[in-house]
């Protein structure tokens, strides 16, 4: 249900992004003159949307949830919620629909347009087991370089295994 109503939202919607979501499998979409790195993935099973970072051989490195929820409730009189909000952040919406909107399709569009310009790259990052990915510009990469140093520095001086790939985010051309 998920997957359809952002199909629904997202042909109202599409002209708020610079670079639109397509469709590329049943709950997968590519974006508009991205590289193929970065994709959306609406999860249906965890009401969420996450932006998913990978390397060229496919394999994911890591994924930024930009929504979800957790508790869904109808509350008499007040209407829909989840339950999992802190007191302080309790929402309420008519319906469900508008819920799903607010909370979890229109972070996508506040993500996308913060995140897909023209200064910012895709940086993927493995440490010894553990790989992330995130897009950024100047100021991640003064803290990769940082988290770099921190590698290297250890206090036995044996570096850590470490291997950064940086990736113009409209140009597919990885830089090691």
């Amino acid at each position: 249900m998920l997957n359809e109503l952002f199909e629904k939202w997202l042909q109202t919607n599409q002209d708020r992004f610079r670079h639109k979501p397509i469709e590329a499998g049943s709950d997968i979409y590519k974006f508009e003159g991205i590289i193929e790195n970065i994709y959306l993935k609406i999860q249906e099973d965890t009401k969420e949307g996450m932006i998913l970072f990978e390397n060229e051989n496919g394999e994911t490195y890591d994924h930024i949830s930009l929504g979800y929820l957790e508790e869904v409730k109808y509350i008499e009189d007040k209407g829909y919620t989840d339950l999992a909000w802190a007191d302080e952040h309790k929402s309420y919406f008519p319906t469900y629909e508008e819920m799903i909107y607010a909370t979890i399709f229109e972070p996508i569009v506040a993500y996308c347009d913060k995140y897909f310009i023209g200064k910012n790259s895709l940086y993927l990052v493995e440490m010894d087991t553990a790989t992330f990915g995130l897009i950024g510009g100047e100021t991640q990469e003064t803290e990769i370089q940082k988290l770099k140093e921190t590698c290297t520095n250890t206090i036995n001086n044996k570096p850590r295994k470490y291997e950064i790939f940086k990736y113009d985010i409209f140009a597919n051309k990885g830089i090691k």
